[in-house]
């Protein structure tokens, strides 16, 4: 599987036997061909995922959920939800970029659900915060463990409720949102 980052792309693969995934960054050439590498860009010069899409949802008043992960980000965007994560995972949030993109945007954050996603997340609020955008949080509990688990346990239609009960409620507007904390067998408003 491919996720396209304008003229760079992530490519994901496992070995066929041992299971094992595989990530290899390619990018195109001058005649449009993909090939091996970043070409001496660096992951923070690579545009969000979905970031096209994304800008337009923002534009239009919708909310957009920065996650972790391309997969994530294409879970729910097959179900009508803005979505967008950066290149690199946890460890390396483009900060600037992601403030760049969302600044007067309606955010919500669904951090994975481990120490890193947690941490990154707290980083991302935080950074955020400080520019003047309001941010809101749900967060996967129980056995989820991202924002793609959440759509399988919950469906559709549930998260995108959550979602919109956590998202500011206009964008660019300091405003503490409630954070939810998502468990299967929770009643939420």
């Amino acid at each position: 599987m491919a996720h396209d980052y304008g003229d760079f792309r992530l490519v994901r693969s496992r070995h066929p036997v041992t299971l094992e995934k595989s990530l290899v960054w390619e990018r195109r050439d001058r005649a449009g061909a993909w090939i091996p590498g970043l070409g001496g860009a660096a992951l923070a010069d690579l545009p969000l995922y979905e970031e096209r899409q994304v800008k337009m949802g923002a534009a239009a008043g919708d909310v957009v959920v920065l996650v972790e992960s391309e997969s994530c980000v294409d879970a729910l965007m097959a179900h009508g939800i803005y979505a967008t994560t950066w290149a690199g995972g946890a460890s390396h949030p483009n900060l600037d970029r992601i403030a760049r993109v969302l600044r007067r945007a309606k955010v919500v954050v669904i951090p994975d659900n481990d120490e890193p996603g947690q941490r990154c997340a707290e980083r991302i609020i935080e950074h955020l915060h400080n520019l003047g955008t309001a941010v809101g949080t749900v967060v996967p509990g129980g056995k989820s463990e991202d924002a793609r688990d959440m759509l399988k346990l919950y469906g559709a239609a549930r998260l995108s409720e959550l979602v919109h009960l956590a998202a500011p409620q206009s964008a660019g507007v300091i405003k503490q949102p409630p954070s939810l904390t998502c468990r299967p067998d929770a009643t939420y408003p």
